[in-house]
């Protein structure tokens, strides 16, 4: 009896973030994170656009796949990764290489990603 009081009160920890500490479970942590600004537009030539780790509305880098941004847009998200996280560092993410090959293309005044298949030898 005791034993399944102890196994069902791990699991309502690890459901909450795997530790009943507050401080591990992310409160009190101010990420200076980037507020929706749009990051895809305004594009006039495909020189405009850039690529970006950083997800929308992150500051740290942690995608696998880049994602297409404005010049501008990726500039300042580069910037303020030294900032993010309270100076700790960004975690670093574990990606496999992708199969396909990604290109920026302004297109519409957006900026967009336009995949093709990388060959394989």
């Amino acid at each position: 009896m005791i034993l399944g009081i102890a196994v069902l009160a791990c699991a309502s920890n690890r459901e909450a973030g795997g530790s009943g500490n507050r401080a591990a479970m992310g409160d009190g942590i101010d990420l200076q994170l980037d507020g929706g600004v749009a990051d895809d537009w305004p594009c006039e030539t495909n020189a405009g656009c850039a690529f970006t780790r950083v997800p929308p509305g992150a500051c740290c880098p942690m995608l696998c796949t880049p994602r297409v941004v404005t010049r501008k847009r990726a500039a300042d998200l580069t910037a303020n990764v030294a900032a993010c996280n309270r100076g700790q560092g960004c975690p670093q993410p574990l990606c496999r290489p992708i199969s396909y090959s990604i290109e920026p293309k302004c297109e519409a005044g957006r900026c967009v990603g336009r995949t093709s298949t990388v060959p394989r030898d």
